[in-house]
């Protein structure tokens, strides 16, 4: 018996927030600089998802990965001034 999976056209979105800064800002070296990143995904969104609905998962996705970046950010500088 040969069976036949019919899969739906999916979509999926993607974000992602960076923050570079530089050492000198956060008592440090002047020359060195550190990287913050994030990305979220989901995926597995049905193609007829309305577009508005997609903004909207699309921002929480971004807001998601700015959080996280923004956190570390904290975290890491908190670390340094210890």
């Amino acid at each position: 018996m040969n069976l036949i999976y019919i899969i739906p056209n999916m979509k999926e979105i993607t974000r992602s927030f960076t923050r570079k800064v530089q050492m000198e800002a956060l008592g440090g070296n002047r020359f060195e600089s550190v990287d913050f990143f994030a990305s979220y995904k989901q995926t597995d969104i049905p193609e007829e998802t309305p577009d508005k609905d997609l903004e909207m998962i699309s921002e929480a996705l971004y807001l998601m990965s700015k959080r996280d970046v923004e956190n570390s950010l904290t975290k890491f500088s908190n670390e340094l001034k210890k």
